[in-house]
């Protein structure tokens, strides 16, 4: 699979971003339960907060609405690998409820196109790839 069709969709409308460019790095926080008992082991067996860090990179063209700005939060993200976002392939998309923006950096040149690069986190619960 290639990422020549990778969309990113959200909202009620829905919106869906000209995304060519994007990286998902899923984080799972530690909790060390390291004690007296662990016999000189590390032990970690619990979970802390699960989270995205989410960054794309977007071109803008003049019959776009408004890109979403730093501070906004996206409700019904779906990015989609395949491309397909009328019936999106269960291991093949990423699905979260909310993500919120934290830096929306434009660029442009005179004889090129205007990109939008985010950095971006989920919020609230996510699903992954392979989870119905």
């Amino acid at each position: 699979m290639t990422g020549k069709n990778l969309k990113i969709r959200y909202g009620a409308g829905p919106t869906t971003l000209r995304v060519f460019e994007a990286t998902i790095l899923e984080e799972v926080g530690e909790v060390d339960e390291t004690d007296g008992e662990s016999g000189g082991y590390g032990e970690r067996a619990d979970t802390g907060v699960q989270e995205c860090s989410i960054t794309f990179k977007a071109n803008w063209r003049a019959a776009d609405g408004a890109p979403p700005l730093a501070g906004d939060v996206l409700a019904d993200v779906l990015v989609a690998w395949d491309g397909n976002t009328v019936v999106p392939v269960v291991n093949k998309r990423h699905l979260f409820t909310y993500v919120k923006i934290l830096s929306a950096e434009r660029t442009g040149q005179t004889r090129g196109k205007i990109e939008v690069t985010y950095t971006a986190k989920s919020s609230g619960p996510y699903k992954l790839p392979g989870v119905a």
